[in-house]
């Protein structure tokens, strides 16, 4: 066996000359059977002539992680792939001016991990993030605002100062 699996043979030995054995070829989680070394035929069988020796070939599989943003923001992985079954990648949200990170959508555990099991996809939502405008007045008269909030990041807002008779 070249990777992880293992191989059966039917009927189990020993064998005689012109004996045809079937060989089954069993990967472990998270690998492939990729061929067969040696004199196997496309039935996954060989015919005993004399003393054999085959190898079953097992490949491990890649999987894919793909990181989708909600919002404004960007998401890097800890290592960069390829991804393997049962690698460990840590997940990285940065928010933009003005929002924030809210939640992971998919399978992101507390520590900000996802463990490769097969092809996997998450994505990082961020929100904007509100901000109050206070206005206030010392002395008399008011301050208006040409729009009511929430208000973000870079919105504008222009402020009338009306002063009371006096003022």
């Amino acid at each position: 066996v070249e990777g992880e699996g293992t191989v059966t043979a039917s009927p189990e030995g020993p064998y005689y000359y012109g004996d045809v054995v079937t060989l089954t070829a069993t990967p472990e989680v998270g690998w492939k059977f990729a061929n067969w070394l040696g004199d196997v035929d496309a039935n996954n069988q060989v015919t005993i002539t004399s003393d054999t020796e085959v190898t079953a070939v097992f490949e491990r599989i890649e999987y894919s992680l793909v990181l989708n943003v909600e919002g404004e923001g960007t998401v890097t992985a800890s290592p960069e792939g390829p991804y393997y079954y049962g690698d460990v990648v840590t997940l990285t949200a940065t928010p933009e001016v003005g929002w924030e990170f809210s939640r992971w959508l998919g399978d992101v555990d507390a520590n900000n991990q996802v463990t490769i099991t097969g092809d996997t996809e998450v994505t990082a939502v961020f929100e904007r993030v509100e901000y109050t405008l206070v206005l206030n007045v010392e002395g008399e008269g008011t301050v208006t605002a040409d729009k009511e909030g929430p208000y973000y990041y870079g919105d504008v807002v222009t402020l009338t100062a009306t002063p009371e008779v006096g003022w």
